[in-house]
């Protein structure tokens, strides 16, 4: 499936201008990724922006992804946090993981963040197979071997 419109819509709204290397290289993963990222995970739940993101950068913060915090700092700020905000997610984040006080709003913070746990590792792997083999192989890999979202359930 291509990446949605919404997703791109989304995607230029938080990274005005910027495309990944890896929609060259890797294309598959990228369009699953915005997808689902900037597409199925925001429509999920009602957070607002900034909670949404006030969520990520402390989930990220959490897992030590902090290549994808650095990255997701400026997307947060076009989304509305201040850059006093973005400091008192660190400091939150570090002193206290207890974000919400109720089941439904720590549901909801969850939900978002998961494309922001498992994708960044995935793309740190994929960079680290690419320039490993950039010698060796053409782009983008296709094949079996390469899931699509149409195979990826029975792959």
């Amino acid at each position: 499936m291509p990446i949605t419109r919404f997703a791109r819509g989304y995607h230029e709204r938080m990274f005005p201008g910027y495309q990944s290397d890896l929609l060259g290289t890797d294309p598959e993963f990228i369009e699953r990724f915005d997808n689902f990222a900037f597409d199925e995970t925001v429509h999920q739940g009602d957070l607002d922006a900034p909670t949404r993101f006030m969520s990520i950068l402390a989930t990220l913060i959490g897992c030590q992804g902090i290549d994808e915090f650095e990255a997701m700092i400026p997307a947060a700020l076009n989304f509305g946090l201040s850059p006093i905000q973005l400091k008192e997610v660190v400091c939150q984040a570090a002193a206290n993981m207890r974000i919400g006080n109720d089941k439904g709003l720590l549901i909801a913070i969850i939900s978002q963040n998961v494309p922001f746990i498992g994708y960044p590792r995935s793309r740190n792997a994929l960079k680290c197979v690419r320039q490993a083999t950039d010698e060796r192989t053409e782009r983008p890999l296709t094949g079996p071997a390469v899931p699509t979202s149409s195979t990826s359930a029975t792959a």
